[in-house]
């Protein structure tokens, strides 16, 4: 069988920084290559022919490193493009706090409720990237294939496949590979997942801890 590996983009030069990349071009730090690396190398024993990204700078930097080394080609697929944050997009979190409190509260609420201004909407994303993902996994049936995508795609891809409420986005996202296994009719389903990070801490009702480690560079 057949296995989907869903990899989010390593780190960017300004993901130290907490802000917002959306689509971006923002170059690797010299850790975020290493870690492409790193990850192209385990995936030499899975036999990977393809590994797909947006047009992000951060994304395709990513799927180069990692093709590069798994002897793989490298494809540019313009649906898999990350989650647009519109103006909200180079802001930290703290700022976007600061500019608009209320705003920002109900975001950490429930991601769905709010829509950056001139940015995407999470359920409209989430119909693209269940369109994008379900091609992919069509052609590549018989064989394993990666798909490298942005924070908060990521998130969004995995509240697709396993069927977690979009709400619980910033709880899906992760700095580490998950695998879906393909199934027969060309669709995914959760094979090998990391644990879920926890849901916001009653300590903390604004969530602002939460968005803060868990989306960072998102």
């Amino acid at each position: 069988m057949a296995s989907l590996i869903l990899i989010p983009w390593s780190e960017t030069e300004w993901s130290p920084a907490g802000r917002i990349i959306s689509r971006t071009s923002v170059p690797l730090t010299k850790v975020g290559r290493e870690q492409s690396a790193s990850w192209g190398t385990s995936m030499v024993p899975l036999g990977v022919n393809t590994v797909y990204s947006g047009e992000e700078q951060s994304g395709g930097e990513t799927a180069r490193l990692i093709a590069e080394r798994c002897g793989a080609r490298h494809k540019i697929e313009k649906s898999l493009a990350e989650v647009d944050a519109g103006l909200w997009t180079g802001l930290t979190f703290d700022e976007l706090k600061r500019r608009d409190p209320k705003v920002f509260k109900r975001w950490c609420e429930d991601p769905t409720s709010v829509c950056p201004p001139e940015g995407e909407d999470l359920v409209k994303a989430s119909e693209r990237l269940r369109g994008s993902l379900a091609a992919v996994a069509k052609k590549h049936g018989d064989r394993n294939v990666v798909v490298v995508i942005g924070p908060v795609a990521f998130g969004v891809t995995r509240c697709v496949i396993e069927s977690v409420a979009l709400g619980k986005v910033r709880s899906m996202m992760q700095n580490e590979p998950v695998t879906y296994e393909i199934r027969a009719d060309g669709k995914a389903k959760a094979l090998v997942t990391c644990p879920r990070a926890p849901d916001e801490d009653e300590s903390d009702p604004e969530g602002t801890e939460c968005c803060r480690e868990r989306d960072r560079g998102g």
